[in-house]
């Protein structure tokens, strides 16, 4: 698995969070980078949701991650603000 690649291509992006990065492997088995989704489907039927499972990160526990992440950013957001 090319995970090292598929990493290197979301943080050249500034990618946060989540996203889906499509990799094929040339004649010589390289990864090229085809492709990479900031915003993949991630509904319990899709692609994504499934990736997730075989990964062992569950539906919902990456639904909730996902929410608290984004509420700790506002936060922070809002402490540099100044406010709470």
């Amino acid at each position: 698995i090319h995970e090292a690649t598929a990493k290197r291509a979301f943080r050249l992006l500034g990618l946060r969070d989540y996203g889906r990065v499509d990799i094929r492997l040339d004649s010589q088995n390289r990864p090229c980078v085809m492709e990479v989704n900031p915003h993949p489907d991630f509904s319990p039927l899709a692609g994504c949701a499934t990736a997730m499972e075989e990964g062992e990160v569950g539906h919902a526990w990456f639904s909730n991650h996902m929410v608290e992440a984004a509420y700790q950013r506002g936060q922070a957001v809002a402490a540099r603000r100044g406010r709470r």
